[in-house]
């Protein structure tokens, strides 16, 4: 099984280039397998797969521009939030290419991929916002660093969601220990939320899945090492 962190757009600001090496280390540190990092959406040849994005019920057209220069889609981007489920059917094409160019059987665990995005995100007009989602029938995530950048580092916060969505992914439900999968409905509550799977979360882990590394599912945090 091979993980791919999609960068999904003009990522900068909010999610950093340090974010983005953090989150990929730490993928790492917890996975046996293949964790790959691509941009989504930054170059001409990719405009095509995004005619059609879904903006809190109007569709727009070209919105994730091929432009990979924050600074000219800031404003742009400010203005909207996208529906989640309009970036999976984007990470769906990236996933189904990616089987088909490496003779993958298509199935929800061959290959995961849990995109980064700066755009602010939201499952439906229900929610106001969401941190992340993600659509494990088809191993897909998202995290948007939008809404966690907006008070001061972001880097533990942006793992936090990512690892979170993580545990999805692998089949994790919401826990209520102290653990990484907790619910959170603020950014003080992810603060607060440990940068860590709880020893129920891992023992899951270990019997649903042969790729994870038991030693590292109990993450220091970033700069501690």
């Amino acid at each position: 099984m091979t993980i791919i962190l999609a960068l999904v757009g003009a990522y900068e600001p909010q999610i950093s280039t340090e974010c983005i090496s953090q989150a990929y280390r730490c993928l790492q540190k917890i996975y046996s397998g293949d964790v790959i990092v691509v941009a989504v959406g930054n170059r001409t040849e990719h405009r095509k797969d995004y005619l059609s994005i879904k903006v809190k019920g109007r569709e727009i057209t070209n919105f994730i521009h091929s432009n990979s220069s924050y600074t000219s889609t800031e404003k742009y981007y400010n203005q909207f939030q996208i529906w989640t489920r309009s970036i999976f059917s984007i990470l769906l094409k990236l996933k189904r290419r990616f089987e088909q160019i490496y003779s993958i059987k298509a199935s929800s665990t061959s290959t995961l991929i849990i995109g980064l995005t700066s755009v602010d995100i939201s499952p439906s007009n229900q929610y106001h916002f969401s941190y992340g989602q993600t659509d494990a029938e088809n191993g897909l995530a998202i995290v948007s660093g939008y809404r966690i950048y907006k008070r001061g580092d972001t880097n533990n916060r942006l793992v936090k969601v990512l690892l979170h969505e993580y545990g999805h992914l692998m089949k994790l439900t919401h826990c209520e220990c102290s653990c990484v999968m907790s619910i959170v409905s603020s950014l003080s509550e992810l603060d607060e939320r440990p940068l860590k799977f709880c020893s129920s979360c891992i023992n899951q882990l270990l019997q649903n899945n042969e790729s994870v590394s038991p030693k590292n599912l109990l993450i220091p945090s970033p700069g501690s090492e």
